[in-house]
């Protein structure tokens, strides 16, 4: 049985971290909190794609972060609800003022495969404004940030924002009681600004 659902299954968001039979993860090297400040970005390489492509370009962290200020997002999923309607467009919106104060470049990041960051992002407009969609399939910047959540099928990333500045952690935002807009691009601007 399950042969032949793993071909549906390799369609859900983040499935190249498919856990069959229950296999676990070794522990997180940190943990997303105001203490990760000053704290270097793991090392890890991402994946992004190009429309109409299977073909995937391995993109690493460090380097596209070195020598420059990065807004760095991490989201549960693709064309989820909060995700496409109220996080990643706060920083569309915010674009050109995060830029006057420095931010180089917005880049999303979600357990979900290159293929379907890329269609996300041009499906929401984000992609065309400039933002960066890149893809954390095997879930390794997510689980060094401390930032996986398990799940019996697939993980996803947690929600956050880090301002990264030449490879190093700045500004760390996660929800805060369950109020997910401390990791809009208004909250980050207001740190930017003091």
């Amino acid at each position: 049985m399950v042969p032949r659902l793993l071909p549906l299954l390799l369609l859900l968001p983040g499935a190249a971290s498919l856990r069959l039979f229950g296999s676990r993860r070794a522990p997180p090297a940190m943990s997303l909190s105001a203490s990760t400040v000053g704290a270097p970005l793991p090392d890890v390489t991402l994946y992004s794609c190009k429309p109409g492509y299977r073909k995937f370009t391995e993109v690493p962290l460090k380097t596209k972060c070195k020598d420059r200020l990065v807004a760095l997002i991490g989201v549960p999923g693709a064309f989820t609800p909060g995700c496409s309607k109220s996080h990643v467009p706060s920083f569309v919106e915010a674009k050109a003022e995060l830029e006057l104060w420095g931010v180089e470049e917005i880049i999303v990041v979600a357990t979900n495969s290159p293929e379907i960051m890329q269609q996300w992002g041009d499906y929401i407009g984000a992609a065309s404004a400039g933002v960066t969609f890149l893809s954390d399939y095997k879930g390794e910047l997510s689980l060094a940030l401390g930032a996986l959540k398990e799940d019996a099928v697939f993980d996803r990333t947690s929600r956050f924002t880090l301002l990264v500045d030449d490879g190093e952690i700045s500004g760390v935002f996660v929800p805060e009681d369950g109020d997910a807009s401390t990791t809009y691009a208004p909250a980050v601007l207001a740190q930017l600004k003091a």
